[in-house]
């Protein structure tokens, strides 16, 4: 599953069905909720063949619509409907694009995704974001606490340094953020390999992306190029 937000899940089905070669791809959104039908949706989850590609729109997975509150153990706890329908079909395999959008650890989206993150059934999990850090050095906190919250816990460790670029920092403040900087690397790098297409003006604050270049017998070429590359690298 791809989750991405609800005015780019046309170009993830559009880009998808020009480089993939035979997979289905199928946008889910409030929109397409709407005109299709929830039963015709959870018919397509339940049915599709393992070559299917869902896009599923961060409007439609964080809609309050039909959420309810239960009672667990005492606790009174948030049922997000959407959330629950998606979980049944057990995704093994997310990718969250624009994560800095899911930066704030209080907000609906955050949580959201953490839970379909989380689930039992999910086994790779992929952050994907051209603006890691939109404000601050502690809005990869958020983003890493989608994983899992060991990485830097609460975030009291990360002192929050960042600056504008017209900013002035003082000796103290360009201290705090080395520190902050060299305590990032060394948790990030830990837990997670950086991908980067371009270097960014932040990237110094991250671990050395580790660039892996996967080769493929072509064989006969009367074989269409790419046909099996998706079983091969998976």
């Amino acid at each position: 599953a791809v989750i991405a937000p609800s005015g780019l899940v046309g170009n993830w089905c559009e880009d998808l069905a020009l480089v993939t070669d035979d997979w289905n791809v199928v946008p889910i959104t409030t929109q397409t909720v709407k005109e299709w039908g929830l039963e015709r949706i959870q018919d397509l989850l339940a049915n599709s063949p393992s070559n299917t590609i869902f896009v599923i729109g961060i409007s439609f997975l964080t809609s309050t619509s039909g959420h309810f509150t239960a009672d667990v153990g005492g606790a009174r706890v948030q049922i997000m409907a959407q959330l629950e329908f998606l979980k049944r079909f057990g995704f093994n395999y997310c990718i969250l694009d624009e994560s800095h959008k899911a930066k704030g650890r209080q907000s609906l989206t955050h949580r959201a995704i953490k839970k379909m993150f989380l689930q039992t059934s999910m086994k790779y999990k992929r952050l994907a974001t051209g603006t890691l850090v939109p404000d601050r050095v502690s809005d990869v906190v958020g983003q890493a606490a989608l994983f899992t919250p060991g990485i830097f816990g609460d975030g009291s460790n990360i002192q929050d340094a960042a600056r504008t670029q017209d900013d002035e920092l003082t000796r103290d403040a360009a201290d705090a953020f080395n520190k902050a900087v060299t305590v990032m690397k060394a948790r990030f790098g830990n837990y997670a390999t950086l991908a980067t297409y371009k270097r960014k003006e932040w990237a110094f604050m991250l671990p050395t992306p580790i660039e892996t270049f996967l080769t493929f017998e072509i064989g006969d070429e009367s074989i269409a190029p790419g046909a099996s590359l998706h079983e091969q690298a998976y």
